[in-house]
């Protein structure tokens, strides 16, 4: 039995502090005449070592996860990073003395491999390449990107010479058909009826 030194109220042997005042609780002898138990031993402190090695290697690991990240990101840009296309610049084939020469006009897309198309003939299998312009065709030719996954791409050649590109964007997936619900014929015969 324990009791409050300050109140005088009494409880059981596992309360430690006074529900009323809060001071320490100290054994009292019985009436039986029996010598009070011994108070239990303190509880052992726990070391904080355990603890202290587990932060430093987190801390360890941290600032080795943000030098890998620095040193990321100061190096040279990978080859897998999307990088700018240039487009092919124009060039000019010599030709023999009789015809003059072609324009070469250089077409190229983001992403390459487009075949290229003006109406139904196809000018090149892929990009980058060069489409020939003879000087007799028209100034404003047009011509279509295709991609397989890709929407294609019309581009139109607004001055001779002048490199074309054009950013084939993907294409979504098929739109679902929309559900549509069976109408009850109010002219139906009942399947109760028949019987």
């Amino acid at each position: 039995m324990k009791r409050c030194p300050q109140c005088e109220a009494e409880y059981d042997d596992h309360v430690e502090y006074c529900f009323v005042d809060g001071a320490e609780l100290v054994y009292v002898a019985r009436a039986v005449g029996k010598t009070p138990l011994p108070p239990p031993p303190p509880a052992p402190r726990r070391s904080i070592l355990p603890l202290v090695i587990v932060f430093v290697f987190l801390a360890i690991v941290a600032v080795a996860g943000l030098a890998a990240v620095v040193a990321m990101l100061s190096s040279e840009p990978s080859t897998t990073a999307k990088t700018p296309v240039q487009p092919v610049a124009p060039t000019v084939v010599p030709a023999t003395p009789d015809e003059p020469a072609p324009i070469l006009i250089g077409v190229d897309s983001e992403p390459s491999g487009a075949e290229v198309w003006e109406g139904r003939s196809k000018k090149c299998e892929a990009t980058p390449c060069q489409v020939e312009h003879p000087e007799h065709a028209p100034d404003n030719r047009t011509f279509v990107l295709k991609l397989p996954g890709y929407r294609d791409a019309t581009v139109t050649m607004e001055e001779v010479g002048a490199p074309l590109f054009a950013t084939l964007r993907k294409r979504k997936g098929p739109r679902p058909s929309p559900k549509v619900r069976p109408v009850p014929d109010n002219n139906a015969p009942d399947i109760m009826d028949e019987r």
